[in-house]
């Protein structure tokens, strides 16, 4: 009919639009896809750099192509030593490893000797030395652990000392207060999971 074959007209250059926008994004992603190899290549990014991705180690990998031998998954694996990142590091440290980063975060060191300086421990890390008692350095690990804090507790007969026994009541009585274990298996800031890896050459 008239009216269907005007609405065809009409729709035609719609659907060509369509088709230009998918084909150039199309090309687009082949485009990357294909020289990401040259792009990370020609990044310029040091040996020791960590970048983080959405894609996990098989993937990345496989879309880096040959330039995959210039990065490693930042999970604690000993470092080969034909790379330029164990030829730099072989001098500091008995085993050359990548920073294990799974399942945890990234803190800042507060000395990068840089004209900057250094910031207050308070706003920073306030403690200097690992639990071996080295030095903090780019890689060195620190456990989880709570900030010291109190917990004032108001209680009808008498105190709740540091052991979280009360004091000056009878121990027997049915009304003492109780403190409820309440919360997340782990202390935690917001985050966002991603997959970190090291350039080794």
């Amino acid at each position: 009919s008239k009216n269907h074959l005007s609405q065809n007209v009409y729709r035609a250059p719609q659907l060509a639009n369509i088709s230009q926008m998918q084909f150039a994004f199309d090309m687009l992603y082949l485009a990357l896809h294909q020289n990401l190899e040259i792009l990370m290549h020609k990044s310029n990014l040091p040996v020791g750099s960590v970048i983080a991705s959405m894609f996990p180690w098989p993937r990345f990998r496989d879309m880096l192509g040959k330039s995959a031998e210039d990065w490693i998954p930042a999970d604690g694996s000993l470092i080969a030593q034909d790379t330029a990142y164990h030829k730099l590091m072989k001098n500091t440290v008995e085993q050359v490893r990548a920073p294990d980063l799974r399942g945890r975060f990234q803190r800042g060191l507060n000395d990068f000797d840089s004209p900057g300086g250094t910031i207050a421990p308070s706003t920073g890390n306030p403690e200097t030395y690992d639990a071996s008692n080295h030095l903090f350095e780019a890689g060195s690990y620190q456990a989880d652990a709570l900030k010291r804090h109190t917990h004032p507790i108001a209680t009808r007969h008498g105190n709740i000392g540091k052991s979280h026994v009360a004091t000056g009541v009878d121990q027997e009585a049915p009304d003492l207060e109780t403190l409820e274990n309440d919360g997340a298996d782990e202390t935690r800031p917001r985050n966002v999971s991603l997959y970190y890896y090291l350039k080794v050459n």
